[in-house]
């Protein structure tokens, strides 16, 4: 019943219908935290693509070299000497060599070896990087 003029209480379950500025405070840190750890995630899952990516062109690029072997001559390419190849930014270097010591199974053919080398930068530090290929060409 209403008493007339006077005004009454809130029932219990009216006062709980907001938020406490401690839950809104918890939610917010909870989702800082979670932000910032999907962030973590895509940035070093950026950092790896980025490092597959660079060993795929250094493998293009080994490759190409040996097409280059057998289009010529291994021994012919192997005196052009090295060389350095300008890839999305990166700066590879080319250094093609034939082994002196090849397996006994190669005896009487050319064992050449291509070896990639590019620098890339791992949490602000430089790091070389590289790629050896090896490949049989008939002499």
């Amino acid at each position: 019943m209403r008493m007339g003029g006077m005004n009454r209480l809130p029932d219990a379950d009216e006062r709980t219908q907001g938020l406490t500025l401690i839950e809104v405070l918890a939610s917010v840190v909870i989702l800082s935290f979670v932000f910032f750890t999907v962030l973590t995630l895509m940035t070093n899952l950026l950092v790896q693509s980025q490092r597959i990516q660079q060993k795929q062109q250094a493998l293009l690029i080994a490759r190409d070299v040996f097409s280059e072997m057998a289009a010529t001559s291994a021994s012919a390419v192997v005196q052009q000497g090295d060389r350095s190849v300008q890839q999305n930014g990166t700066t590879y270097l080319v250094h093609p060599s034939i082994r002196s010591n090849p397996p006994d199974w190669a005896q009487g053919m050319v064992y050449a070896e291509v070896k990639v080398t590019w620098t890339t930068a791992v949490n602000g530090r430089s790091m070389q990087q590289s790629v050896d290929l090896t490949q049989v060409f008939p002499q």
